[in-house]
């Protein structure tokens, strides 16, 4: 078999410029991705079949064009992989071209314009949280600080699970749109940042009756504050 590196403006200690032969890139994957090996028969000539794709996002503006054609899904708002929601967001748009349509008493000319009205701010908002999860995965994943936020958010939302829900499950696991998540989880964070900069915070998480109080407390300033915790002081 032939083999041929996949064309791609990457380089790096770690990257496709690293990888031109089979043994470069089992080594790769047993050093880093080892339970992944057993479970792809094709590693090999799959990675060398084909070439690397970019990842892109796609903005774009209008979605529709004389009351009678619009645009939904990748068409008018392709995502990075990172946050798995290419698919749930064009089913959002489907969801809200019905809602729309169905208002508007079947009349596409008004129900198109409230579509993309509706959508293209919370399709921004999905591709800007999709570039950021990227990156936060590129580099975020093995920070010790960023990995106890991690596990205090987990508590405060296993405490309290009616008032905190993390960014990534309001994102993934509701139909709140991307726009109201993002808006809720600044204010939430001004409840980690607090829990984040408290001395020996690490050891209170394991106790919930210590625990507790303290959110209440927080919960209490941030409902007594809420445009300085919006602005993030």
């Amino acid at each position: 078999m032939v083999f041929k590196r996949p064309s791609a403006q990457q380089d790096g200690q770690i990257s496709f410029a690293t990888i031109e032969r089979p043994e470069e890139l089992l080594g790769l994957f047993e050093r880093t991705f080892p339970d992944a090996v057993p479970v792809v028969p094709r590693l090999v000539e799959s990675f060398f079949e084909r070439p690397a794709n970019s990842m892109v996002t796609i903005r774009c503006w209008p979605w529709t064009r004389d009351g009678r054609v619009a645009l939904l899904g990748d068409a008018a708002h392709a995502l990075v992989p990172s946050y798995g929601q290419g698919a749930n967001s064009g089913f959002e748009d489907c969801s809200v071209f019905a809602a729309c349509l169905e208002e508007a008493g079947g009349d596409w000319e008004r129900a198109l314009p409230a579509y993309q009205a509706a959508r293209k701010p919370n399709a921004d908002a999905i591709a800007d949280l999709a570039l950021e999860h990227f990156h936060e995965l590129r580099d975020y994943v093995g920070d010790p600080a960023f990995l106890l936020r991690k596990r205090i958010e987990r508590k405060v939302e296993e405490l309290c699970p009616d008032r905190y829900a993390p960014l990534y499950s309001l994102v993934s696991f509701t139909c709140v749109p991307y726009v109201e998540a993002i808006e809720r989880d600044r204010g939430q964070q001004w409840i980690i940042d607090r829990l984040a900069g408290m001395p020996g915070i690490e050891e209170r998480l394991d106790d919930a009756d210590a625990l507790y109080p303290i959110l209440e407390r927080l919960f209490a300033e941030r409902a007594a504050e809420p445009e300085e915790v919006a602005a993030g002081r």
